[in-house]
């Protein structure tokens, strides 16, 4: 009489719980998919990029890489006040 092991039964139910997230996530790419299809008016590459460079700040490398030397931000500056030298 075969028996599986306690660690077999656990593997396959890690697989199977697995296989059920996959099956999820893929249905769910499939919806969105369909939906980007069948929209009628897309919104245009350019203003998708404007508004992901809306959300991008700056950074001041010179403050990270040298903060010694670089003074506290004051109220009329946005970013460090640094000198490379």
């Amino acid at each position: 009489m075969a028996t599986r092991s306690k660690i077999e039964k656990e593997e396959e139910m890690k697989s199977e719980e697995y296989l059920h997230e996959m099956n999820s996530t893929v249905d769910l790419l499939i919806k969105h998919m369909e939906q980007l299809i069948n929209e009628q008016d897309p919104t245009p590459h350019a203003l998708i990029l404007q508004q992901l460079l809306e959300k991008i700040e700056a950074i001041d490398y010179q403050a990270r890489a040298f903060p010694s030397r670089c003074s506290e931000r004051t109220a009329n500056e946005s970013r460090y006040n640094c000198s490379a030298g």
